[in-house]
């Protein structure tokens, strides 16, 4: 792990706001969600209950594509990590001919991209 973290600054705005963003998206669809199956809150709101369902989905997706941005634009800023350059299975499968895929190899990319589905399973609990 020592030489992952030399390649990462946590102390990057973006980063920072990447990391909450991941620990915010979990938090507010469980608090929300308790929230109203104890009150009935969105359906009073919105007038019932499956257009309260559906305007909390929209409102899910929204933050899920502001949290996908805040990632790829911290990973963009992180340094690269010689090691994964060359075991990058982008860098290897595509035909000589195929443009260049998007992908990153960054440290930040390894360290925001796995922790991030056992922290939704552990949050649901």
């Amino acid at each position: 792990m020592a030489p992952v973290l030399q390649y990462v600054d946590p102390s990057d705005a973006r980063f920072c706001v990447a990391i909450i963003a991941i620990l915010f998206n979990p938090f507010f669809w469980n608090v929300v969600a308790r929230w109203e199956h104890r009150t009935r809150g969105l359906t009073r709101l919105f007038g019932g209950p499956y257009v309260a369902c559906y305007c909390l989905g929209f409102l899910i997706l929204l933050l899920n594509v502001y949290r996908s941005h805040s990632i790829t634009v911290a990973m963009k800023a992180q340094g690269r990590w010689e090691v994964l350059e060359r075991a990058h299975p982008c860098s290897t499968l595509a035909p000589p001919w195929w443009p260049a895929a998007p992908c990153s190899s960054s440290a930040a990319s390894w360290l925001l991209d796995s922790p991030g589905p056992s922290w939704v399973t552990t949050l649901g609990f």
